[in-house]
């Protein structure tokens, strides 16, 4: 055997590539968990800490599920955090909102004590947490022929000024609130009923969306006003039933525009004074969004999650090539679609979707995918969150757990048990006919020994073919790793809960015998 003549860069695209089989991820990342690709190197995502009260004791919301949330800042710049959960099916004295602002939460649901909001077991909606299929083959995966989906009941927030604007779809009314904490949620007087959700348009009108229960209809009050509803020629209160057979889901406002999400299209609507006062234009068909929390804004754009692809608004509507398409949608238990909630990360110029996968038992998120709006690449995991707001309100993103848990995320390097890393698909490293003798692993500058590598050998892309495992090698320093390959897969792996790095290693290496 000649001495060492060569040195290897391992260097693959970032982004993970779940189009396909792992071997058609030949050359590509292929699996991860709670790491990010940011500026040409592999990192974890931020740890996350629970949040307690100035006695210490951890927040909690109760024994209702999370299902929505939004966060605002007060003219004083007190920043505040909304949640609403939803009860079990007959549990309506689950379905509450709280508040959060500093180390103090606060229960604001309408009518204090039992019951709560209107959704009472006489009813016929009682606080409904799941996902149901009346029709087919069950509570899991694709509806069966002949299914009826019945959606989950969720909570729809904004900001109107300072004041907390809200509509629990079990529940249906308007509530406001005024961010004193001795006050509860309270009606708004005047407002239809009936509604599912709410949304502030930049030029300060409500828009009440699904108003009265008619699924196609948005309902604002006059300008700047909370109680003047009904349409006179000296108001610019309003109403516009949209042009489609969708139902609406939910609204966000952009700087100039607020968008409106069906289930099978999206509308813009545009200010144009009275006496219309709002043009409502679709600008798309086929592209609404899986669920009424599954888009979010990223400074002047839009992006959401469809129920078989991604979208970006920008102006105009426009599809996000996925490279994990396959895996996500193939994946997502869509009887509980209405669970995928948004959100983003401007820090890292991500947007996140949490969503439930077909085998989890307990319907609950457990997956998520993320974007790169920048990069322009996709990650996933296998980790889960009900509700939450992202930081562009917020120091830090705050998200809520399934069993009502409040926690900081991207704050400090604790990750409870989860470790951190990223997998990728068969490399070719052998020249030509010959394999190749790997000596030594040469990291880059940016890794200090905070994660290992691991390397999967495999001679013959054969299925059958077993794997040999070599390592894991500390990426600290230079490192003798002797192993033989033609192909290999590579896997890297958090050692110590730190903000470790990787970019670009080396093999240096000999060449070996022909195949």
């Amino acid at each position: 055997m000649s001495e060492v003549d060569n040195k290897l860069p391992i260097a693959l695209p970032p982004g993970i590539f779940r189009n396909g089989t792992q071997y058609q991820a030949k050359g590509r990342w292929y699996d991860a968990h709670l790491v990010r690709f940011f500026e040409g190197t592999i990192r974890p995502v931020g740890g996350w800490a629970v949040m307690k009260d100035a006695s210490g004791v951890d927040f909690t919301l109760g024994t209702g599920l999370p299902r929505g949330a939004h966060a605002w800042r007060a003219n004083d710049s007190t920043t505040w955090f909304a949640v609403g959960t939803v009860g079990l099916d007959g549990g309506a004295n689950q379905t509450k909102a709280k508040a959060l602002t500093g180390q103090t939460i606060t229960d604001i649901t309408l009518g204090g004590g039992s019951p709560q909001v209107q959704c009472t077991q006489n009813g016929v909606n009682a606080g409904r947490a799941y996902g149901q299929q009346l029709f087919g083959l069950g509570l899991y995966g694709d509806p069966g022929s002949g299914a009826v989906l019945t959606d989950c009941d969720v909570w729809s927030f904004d900001n109107f000024g300072e004041e907390l604007l809200a509509v629990s779809t079990c529940d249906g009314r308007l509530m406001r609130w005024d961010k004193n904490i001795a006050n509860d949620l309270a009606v708004v007087a005047g407002a239809p009923t009936g509604n599912k959700g709410i949304v502030v348009t930049p030029e300060r009108f409500a828009f009440v969306l699904g108003a009265g229960g008619v699924y196609r209809r948005v309902q604002w009050p006059d300008q700047e006003s909370l109680t003047v509803w009904t349409e006179t020629s000296t108001n610019q209160a309003g109403s516009w039933d949209l042009q489609t057979s969708g139902k609406i889901l939910n609204g966000k406002r952009t700087t100039t525009e607020t968008l409106i999400w069906t289930d099978i299209d999206l509308h813009v609507a545009t200010y144009v004074g009275p006496p219309f006062v709002y043009r409502f234009d679709p600008k798309c068909h086929n592209c609404g969004a899986i669920g009424p929390h599954a888009m979010t804004v990223l400074g002047d754009k839009a992006y959401w999650m469809s129920h078989d692809s991604f979208y970006v608004w920008d102006g105009r509507v426009i599809p996000i090539p996925s490279e994990v398409s396959d895996y996500v949608f193939g994946d997502i238990a869509r009887v509980q679609r209405c669970k995928v909630f948004a959100w983003a990360v401007p820090a890292f110029n991500e947007v996140w979707w949490f969503y439930p996968s077909r085998d989890v038992l307990d319907k609950e998120n457990d997956r998520y995918v993320v974007y790169n709006t920048v990069e322009r690449h996709w990650t996933v995991g296998r980790f889960g969150r009900a509700a939450g707001a992202g930081t562009t309100v917020t120091l830090s993103p705050i998200l809520a757990t399934k069993g009502g848990k409040l926690f900081q995320h991207e704050t400090g390097e604790d990750r409870d048990t989860e470790v951190p890393y990223v997998e990728s698909g068969p490399i070719e490293i052998g020249q030509g006919e010959r394999y190749i003798d790997v000596q030594k692993i040469i990291p880059d500058e940016k890794t200090v020994g905070d994660a290992t590598v691991t390397f999967f050998i495999k001679n013959t892309p054969s299925t059958s073919t077993t794997e040999t495992t070599k390592g894991p090698f500390s990426l600290a320093q230079e490192t003798s790793a002797r192993f033989q390959a033609r192909q290999v897969r590579m896997r890297i792996a958090q050692n110590i809960e730190t903000g470790w790095r990787v970019g670009v290693f080396r093999l240096e290496f000999v060449l070996g015998d022909r195949r």
